[in-house]
Parts: C-alpha cells; structure tokens; sequence
C-alpha cells in the first residue's frame, strides 16, 4: 500500500478503474482531483465558481465511461448542487492492447502473487491491463484480457487424509515437538507430483 492523497476525500472510479476522482468530502470546496496514473500524478479541475459541500462523487454502475456527477449543497446559501463532469476530451484512447509489453503499447502483462509464488488459490492468472504511466483512457468497449492456468501440486497441497497424521519427532528439548518429517502416518508415501488424485493417506485441499 502506498499514500496516494493527503485528507479524506469522497472517491470514484471510471475508465474500467483507469481513472480515479476524489472531492473533498470535509470541507466547502471548488475543485475536483483526478488521476490516470493510478495515483503517481494528480491533476486539480475548478469546476465551479461557488464553494460545495461534495456528498458524492458517481459513475454509472459498470464504472467503464468516462461521466461523473457531483452532488451536494452549496455552502453559503444551503441549496442542492449537481454538476456532470465528461472526461472524454481529454486524453487520447490508448494503443496497443494486442502486443501488451511492446515500447509502444499502452499495455504490459501483470500477474498478482507473493513474495515467493505466482499461484494464488492453486491458480496462476496473469492480466492485460493499462501501464501505470500511460496517460491514456481505456474506453467504453474496452474488455480486459485475462489468462489462468492451475499451479503444479506441491505437498502444501495436501494434508493427511482421515486416520493418518503427520509424522513428527521429538527435539532434544522433549517440550518443543518439531515436525521432521512431511510423511502422514501410517502410509509412508510422498504426495504425487502433479495434480492427479492424492494417494489414500493424503487429501487435495487446494
């Protein structure tokens, strides 16, 4: 995670996600802040002459155009406010959704996972998605590209089946039992190799 913005503000998505909005949602404000980049760079819009209590910042419910309204009260004379914000003129549609990771695609090839593997839920996904600098917009018929494949099978897939138990041994401190061996009992065979159907001392969780 990471500090995109300073103070609280009211938020909404656009752009399939490719383009953030926020309104200051505490104090009477004139402007509205919007990202491309996912945060890395903001820029601020007046859009109106009178200071407004923001209420909320909207998009339709696909969040895939580029349309906001913004509602509220203005703060000196109490009545309600609403204001529609078309982002459509601004940047260019991006380039490149076919050949994602090229120089001049808009476009590269991501893939969620941890520190040590790119299986999540026994599945590794990779997505096509907008490069982070790439101040461009998606587009309303823009369909996101997604690819998975199932992980191979490692023995953290498995646990013992009904009746068996890990194998574990004592440490010579007799108070510590440490697991020294990753065989169910009594069955002293491993977990197969592939994803295939665990052998009778071991059942697939994942």
């Amino acid at each position: 995670w990471r500090e995109v913005e300073k103070k609280v503000h009211i938020y909404e998505y656009g752009d399939h996600g490719g383009l953030i909005v926020l309104a200051d949602s505490v104090k009477p404000t004139k402007e509205i802040v919007y990202s491309w980049t996912e945060g890395l760079a903001w820029w601020h819009f007046e859009f109106t002459d009178e200071e407004v209590r923001v209420e909320n910042v909207i998009s339709e419910v696909t969040n895939s155009r580029l349309q906001f309204l913004v509602y509220g009260v203005f703060a000196q004379t109490g009545k309600g406010a609403l204001f529609h914000l078309d982002f459509r003129d601004i940047t260019r549609e991006c380039q490149g959704f076919s050949n994602p990771g090229q120089s001049n695609s808009d476009y590269h090839i991501w893939k969620p996972g941890g520190k040590t593997t790119d299986c999540i839920l026994g599945k590794m996904v990779q997505f096509t998605r907008r490069k982070q600098d790439a101040e461009c917009h998606n587009g309303v018929h823009y369909q996101r590209k997604v690819e998975s494949e199932p992980c191979k099978c490692t023995p953290e897939d498995f646990v013992c089946a009904y009746g068996f138990e890990r194998y574990q041994l004592y440490e010579e401190d007799e108070t510590n039992l440490g697991t020294k061996d990753q065989d169910c009992v009594p069955n002293k065979e491993h977990p197969p190799d592939g994803c295939g159907e665990a052998i009778p001392a071991y059942r697939k969780i994942t």
